[in-house]
């Protein structure tokens, strides 16, 4: 996330560098309605989205967003009740096409199409206390009745395929059978950092940020993670060091006539060695693991089950922690039961 507040290219030796603003302000207004822009060497942007009710009120907004240079920023802030979903995919193809670095952030309401908006970008950003609102889309047709069964079946059709797309990953499979059923999912910022993985902009990472330091992410028992948590994963061995744990394990039997523990051993960036044992993995044990370090965990022991390498794309939590301790007793119970 930092890349965002901190990607501006130092000076040229001739070039006059600019004089940080005192107030430490988030952006100062510019020349494109609802848009304002960095004083930097380097176009940093902030556009605000409301309503996304009528597309010629997005359209430079949409063409600001294309026509970022690959060390361009843009940081788009939602506070909005939702609209038409077609300004929304709008928004996210412009997002595809732009070469800049692309930061959605959520403040106070983000509902209906807003939600749709603030997911299509990789790197997302909350405030404290925003609540988010899910559901189907709503409309309706008019014409010759045939006409209108066909494009209400094509509505509904359209519509599921968008939900799975947009929200698998995020909603569980019952809220998302609930939002096509016609019911609402409401979430707070706390629920949507633990299954996103996005960052919560309280006042300690704000302070962080403006200190050139990195954000920390949200966990649900201790609030932010604190400076003792776990880094990020960089690298990782844990499939070259399963596979030799399995050998020595199996050497072991034999010698000793008893079962031994397999572990699972990553090694992280700062150097350090965690070993988990695969057939004890409990939530207490995964809890201060990040939400892309358990899709990692998943992904090697899902390989080292199977033989098999897997994409995991799953950003909840609760269900990822789930899928390890499953993964972890199947493999034990398959190569020592």
């Amino acid at each position: 996330m930092n890349k965002f507040y901190n990607n501006r290219r130092q000076p040229e030796r001739n070039e006059k560098a600019v004089e940080p603003m005192q107030n430490k302000m988030f952006g100062m207004p510019g020349g494109i309605m609802e848009t304002y822009s960095y004083p930097a060497p380097v176009m940093d942007h902030v556009i605000y989205i409301d309503d996304l009710e009528d597309l010629q009120d997005h359209l430079s907004r949409l063409q600001l967003i294309r026509m970022l240079q690959p060390d361009d920023s843009v940081r788009i802030i939602i506070n909005s009740p939702g609209g038409c979903v077609n300004i929304a995919m709008a928004y996210l193809q412009a997002m595809r096409e732009s070469q800049g670095h692309v930061v959605t952030h959520a403040e106070g309401m983000v509902c209906s199409a807003g939600t749709i908006l603030w997911l299509g970008s990789k790197e997302r950003t909350l405030s404290p206390n925003c609540e988010f609102m899910f559901h189907n889309a709503q409309g309706g047709t008019y014409g010759d009745m045939a006409n209108c069964h066909d494009q209400m079946v094509f509505f509904k059709r359209h519509f599921d395929r968008l939900i799975d797309k947009m929200y698998t990953g995020v909603l569980t499979e019952e809220e998302i059978a609930k939002i096509k059923g016609g019911g609402q999912v409401w979430l707070n910022e706390e629920e949507i950092a633990e299954r996103t993985g996005a960052i919560i902009l309280d006042e300690e990472n704000i302070a962080r940020i403006q200190a050139g330091q990195q954000a920390l992410p949200f966990n649900k028992d201790h609030g932010v993670l604190g400076e003792e948590g776990l880094p990020e994963v960089h690298q990782c061995n844990s499939m070259e060091e399963l596979v030799k744990a399995i050998h020595e394990a199996k050497a072991k039997d034999k010698e000793e006539d008893h079962p031994k523990d397999v572990y699972l051993n990553l090694l992280m960036d700062d150097g350090r060695n965690f070993k988990l044992n695969v057939a004890t993995l409990s939530e207490e044990e995964l809890k201060d693991f990040t939400v892309a370090e358990l899709r990692e965990i998943l992904v090697q022991l899902h390989g080292a089950l199977t033989g098999e390498e897997i994409e995991v794309k799953d950003n909840n939590r609760g269900r990822l922690v789930k899928k390890i301790i499953k993964a972890g007793k199947d493999l034990h119970d398959k190569l020592l039961g």
